[in-house]
């Protein structure tokens, strides 16, 4: 989705509202953002400032995830804070994305602040248990008979020396 900035560009320091909702299936052939469960909104201003283009709001919509550590599925609210500065050669500034003419697109500003935003470990909640690591058993929904003081095999001779000297 392309958004005309001509009117931010005419009138610079003028600060733009917008209000966007790209639909899910905007991004159903990207692999990356499979999870996506509803529309995404983004709302906000931008404004030129006569060399760049300061585009400012927040994203919000809701994604499906797999918990890393008791791989049980659930749904969560992403709300995020969007700010990224575009400039006409993007060569010349690094930290900040290219416009061509007259038009930003939403579509890759969305995509990339979603990817960035994504936690490395995704919980289904703060407390999660996870899973035992010897029966696998999930440990939010019960629990199991395994023992947890299950000993290192390269620690098991100076165990069954500290338990000699013990009865010695």
């Amino acid at each position: 989705m392309k958004v005309s900035i001509d009117a931010a560009i005419a009138h610079p320091g003028e600060r733009i509202a917008y209000a966007f909702t790209l639909p899910q299936e905007e991004f159903a052939e990207d692999p990356e953002l499979k999870g996506l469960l509803a529309p995404v909104e983004i709302r906000g201003e931008y404004w030129y400032d006569g060399e760049r283009l300061h585009w400012e709001g927040e994203l919000t919509t809701r994604m499906q995830g797999v918990c890393t550590r008791c791989l049980d599925e659930f749904e969560r609210e992403i709300r995020v804070p969007v700010y990224e500065r575009f400039v006409r050669e993007p060569e010349k500034d690094a930290d900040a994305l290219g416009y061509d003419g007259l038009t930003v697109d939403v579509r890759s500003l969305v995509r990339d602040t979603l990817l960035i935003e994504e936690p490395v470990q995704v919980l289904c909640r703060e407390d999660c248990q996870g899973l035992c690591p010897h029966c696998g058993t999930n440990l939010n929904k019960g629990s199991c008979d395994c023992s947890d003081t299950e000993i290192d095999p390269r620690w098991a001779a100076l165990a069954a020396w500290k338990q000699s000297s013990r009865n010695e």
